[in-house]
């Protein structure tokens, strides 16, 4: 007799990466969840999860319940080195074409929550990314810096090599830096095709990035948007493109893949970096 609110649930869970159901208690918001989530089964070939937080009494212990879902403590009991618990946020609008400018004290109030939730769950660090603009970034890393976590800051750019406001992401990151006392641990590009990023450039400022995650594909972000069918590119093409921005930024260590990506594009991109 629900039908029409589970629908609901899943159109919204499709078009917005967060859905809360709010309500009384025992008025059926786990039931529904549980039915909308069961629907979604088919869309989701790794699985729909569940994780049961009624009875986790502090913030720090969410981490925890969720490993346990997931069986990520069991996976790695005999893991020997470090393992980093990054949460990650995205841009307050689209990251693509951002409708309206988000001034720094506007987006440090806005992320403020969010990564306050975070921190309290007891993640090690912080990534933003796909960030198109430059103001909303400095507020991001000011409200990381402001509950003690450390962040990693991700600009998004067209096929130019420019961020989606048309600013040159080496400008873009050197103000970051400037606004923010250097605050962020390093810099990062994701959601563009290597081709694109690479067009960026080098300078000072490029020896603070250590992370690039690419599209697969060559389209623009507007293509990209429009199209029907995934474009999963040109692997080879995709992976030398790698090679040559870590000739243009010497300090890149960290690689992986975006939109269109998936572990054939990684596989080859350690392959070639290797």
């Amino acid at each position: 007799g629900r039908d029409a609110e589970i629908a609901a649930v899943r159109e919204a869970v499709r078009e917005n990466r967060l859905v809360t159901l709010t309500g009384t208690g025992g008025c059926g918001k786990t039931r529904l969840a549980l039915h909308a989530a069961a629907d979604e089964l088919d869309l989701h070939p790794d699985g729909v999860w569940c994780a049961e937080l009624a009875a986790v009494a502090h913030g720090s212990d969410i981490s925890e319940a969720i490993a346990g879902v997931f069986g990520l403590r069991e996976e790695f009991a005999s893991n020997r080195g470090p393992i980093v618990v990054n949460g990650l946020v995205g841009p307050r609008g689209d990251a693509y074409a951002p409708d309206s400018v988000v001034s720094a004290s506007e987006a440090e109030a806005y992320h403020r929550t969010q990564i306050g939730w975070l921190a309290d769950a007891g993640v090690d660090m912080v990534t933003a990314l796909t960030f198109p603009q430059v103001d909303e970034a400095i507020g991001v890393v000011r409200a990381a810096k402001a509950v003690g976590l450390p962040i990693v800051v991700s600009f998004t750019v067209e096929t130019d090599g420019r961020l989606p406001t048309g600013e040159a992401l080496g400008e873009a990151f050197e103000r970051l830096d400037k606004e923010t006392d250097t605050a962020a641990a390093y810099l990062m590009v994701n959601c563009a095709h290597p081709n694109h990023v690479r067009r960026a450039g080098t300078g000072a400022w490029a020896e603070r990035v250590r992370a690039v995650r690419c599209n697969a594909s060559r389209q623009s972000h507007a293509e990209l948007d429009a199209a029907d069918v995934l474009d999963a590119g040109d692997l080879r093409e995709f992976a030398e493109g790698y090679v040559a921005l870590r000739s243009l930024w010497p300090n890149l260590t960290v690689v992986g893949g975006c939109c269109g990506s998936d572990l054939r594009h990684v596989t080859e991109v350690v392959r070639a970096v290797s």
